[in-house]
Formats: C-alpha cells, structure tokens, sequence
C-alpha cells in the first residue's frame, strides 16, 4: 500500500504547505465526497472519477465480469496571497496538462484568496492570448477551474506564430 501524503505538512512555503495539506485530506475523504467537491468547484453538475461496472460491454462475445475505470487528470494550482497569479504559469500548467495526460477529463483547479476571478484567468480566456482555452473557466468564489488549452500551445518565454502576444 502506498504512503499518504503526512496531513501535517513540513514544507516551509505557505503555499506548498497548503497544497500538500490539501492532498492530505483528499486522500482521507470518501471518493464521492471528493467527487462532489470537485464538481461544486469546476461548475458542474458531476465528475465521475472513478467508475465501477459489471459485466461492461465489449467487442465480440467476451464480456468481463466486472470492469473499474479511471481516466483523468486533474491539477492544481494554490496561491495563498491575493493578486498572485500568473497568466503564464497558467498556460504553463495548461500546456503541460494537455500533453501529459492523454485524458479527456482534464482539469486545472485554481485556488486563491481572491474575492473576485483574477486578470491571470481572464487573460487566459482571451482567444488571441497563448494558452487560452478551448472552453471558458468556471468562477466560483474560491476556485476556478479550465479545460485542456486551444491550438496554441506556446511555451513561457516565446512566442507563438498565430497570436504574437507572448
């Protein structure tokens, strides 16, 4: 059985430490509470991360007795000061999130102390910005959370053919 991540954390950064602490309790919740969390914080009405099914369809006369599934990707990132965030470590996250998972369920939660949605997410939502996304954020009060990104998929620091923003 793998260890869990220690609910106390030790890491020095106020960020990190609530980020691991996050995980922490993650880790010690039923899956379906998480579940519902995760929804309520991406603006849906449900995320299924975890399936379970008998005797599942599959091609020709086999047919497995039970079958369970996960197919999904979801990052992070926390701020714990407000006006923190960064448009390009956003697209960073996007970009890198789009090429590591191969998932279709893809997710990047944002969690900041912000009261309204910060510029970094509105940038991110401007079609002609590099990293924007193929579908908008979601803005909830305490979390935000986006899709994979568009096309373009330019790299901190250069800059992008179609846009000429970066």
């Amino acid at each position: 059985m793998m260890a869990k991540n220690p609910l106390f954390s030790t890491y020095r950064q106020g960020e990190n430490r609530v980020t691991s602490s996050m995980l922490a309790v993650f880790e010690r919740i039923d899956l379906s509470l998480l579940e519902t969390i995760l929804a309520a914080a991406a603006g849906e009405s449900s995320l299924q991360m975890v399936s379970f099914t008998n005797q599942p369809p599959s091609k020709g006369r086999s047919v497995p007795d039970a079958r369970i599934s996960a197919n999904f990707a979801y990052w992070f990132e926390v701020k714990t000061t407000r006006n923190a965030l960064d448009s390009h470590q956003l697209a960073e996250h996007l970009t890198n999130l789009g090429e590591a998972s191969g998932s279709n369920a893809e997710r990047l939660f944002v969690i900041t102390p912000d009261a309204e949605q910060p510029v970094a997410i509105t940038a991110c939502r401007d079609p002609g910005w590099c990293g924007s996304t193929s579908e908008p954020y979601t803005t909830p009060s305490t979390s935000r959370s986006a899709t994979r990104p568009g096309p373009c998929r330019s790299r901190l620091g250069s800059c992008c053919e179609s846009c000429k923003r970066c």
